[in-house]
């Protein structure tokens, strides 16, 4: 859960340095897909800070700690990629949605009219 924590919060800091864009005229998946990307790679590098950190509040080297993040392991690391993407997809269509009908029509689709 303070991993989980940790991710959103990286989420939070990307879409502040990175705010979500909606084409209308392309739709909300096919405007973001791209973005979601972008954000990935960041929670990604993020993630590579915090566990650079983790390390060193440990005592190991920088260097180190930053190699055995995801066990030194490529197909580690993209699958934690794609784990991520998993996460950050819905969250962007929610906002997308949000952004392109509003917050009150997005939480009536969500939720039913408060009527």
């Amino acid at each position: 859960m303070i991993k989980a924590g940790i991710s959103a919060k990286f989420l939070l800091i990307t879409q502040a340095a990175y705010p979500i864009k909606v084409n209308k005229k392309h739709g909300i998946v096919r405007s973001l897909f791209l973005e979601s990307l972008v954000y990935i790679l960041v929670v990604l590098a993020l993630n590579y800070l915090e566990a650079d950190l983790h390390g060193l509040i440990n005592g190991k080297e920088f260097i180190a700690s930053m190699g055995s993040f995801g066990q030194s392991d490529p197909l580690r690391v993209f699958a934690m990629g794609i784990l991520y993407w998993l996460i950050v997809w819905p969250y962007l269509i929610f906002i997308g949605v949000n952004i392109a009908l509003g917050n009150t029509a997005t939480l009536a689709i969500l939720f039913g009219s408060k009527k």
